[in-house]
């Protein structure tokens, strides 16, 4: 079922410009989760990279206990912005406080490899990041919760709180997925030309970090979103590819 234009009232520019839920390859629940061949992966690596089923149900059941009865917001920072693979009923611009973009999760899978591993993009400690806040009404939660909990926590490394957002229209809670800075996976805080380094490396059967970084930009520019560090980091990733080439 699409979603409502009417859930675009406050953005109307990304009226268009994201997957449709239903068609989205994020949108997995426990039945339909990817195997690893979606991966291109051994079995060994997909088992030891993913977390498992069980963890993310107490995950989920821990963090949503007693919310299941309300809307939810949730904040979106990343790829969220154009394929959230949820329905919702509405979409805000939004500012979380404390927390910044940084690509400082190291993955073996998706856009990395065993031999080549990719970063991630996360939310780190520090400065403030400006994205969206998608509602899902209260009557859609039990199973629009599951499909965000097997995109954002198939593997380790994200850590999902309730954090407070100032929006146009007021400020809301909603659930955002942070880093988890005690995750082996977590690289600290890189330097931006250790950081455009490891981007222009990452490739895997999902596409490379480049691409992903490409495609940030655009759809915080179809927003009307500024990120100074995030531009950066991408001309200084491009200028690099473009020496390698």
């Amino acid at each position: 079922m699409p979603i409502s234009e009417d859930a675009f009232h406050h953005v109307p520019n990304l009226k268009g410009k994201i997957v449709d839920p239903d068609t989205s390859f994020y949108r997995v629940t426990r039945e339909t989760f990817w195997g690893p061949e979606v991966f291109n992966a051994e079995p060994e690596t997909y088992a030891r990279n993913m977390l498992s089923h069980e963890v993310r149900e107490a995950s989920r059941a821990q963090t949503m206990k007693g919310r299941l009865d309300r809307d939810l917001w949730l904040f979106a920072y990343g790829s969220l912005i154009w394929d959230p693979a949820i329905h919702f009923d509405e979409v805000r611009l939004a500012r979380l406080e404390g927390f910044q973009r940084s690509f400082c999760i190291r993955i073996s899978l998706g856009r990395g490899t065993e031999e080549n591993p990719a970063l991630m993009l996360n939310l780190d400690q520090g400065g403030q990041v400006d994205g969206l806040a998608f509602r899902i009404p209260a009557e859609k939660i039990e199973q629009e919760a599951e499909i965000v909990w097997q995109r954002e926590m198939f593997i380790a490394g994200y850590a999902p709180r309730f954090v407070q957002l100032e929006t146009p229209q007021g400020s809301i809670e909603a659930l955002a997925f942070a880093v988890d800075r005690t995750n082996p996976s977590y690289t600290g805080v890189m330097s931006l030309e250790q950081t455009a380094l490891a981007i222009n490396q990452g490739e895997g059967p999902l596409g490379t970090t480049l691409e992903y970084l490409e495609n940030l930009m655009d759809h915080l520019d179809i927003v009307e979103i500024k990120d100074q560090a995030m531009a950066q980091l991408l001309a200084r990733a491009q200028e690099l590819k473009a020496i390698e080439e």
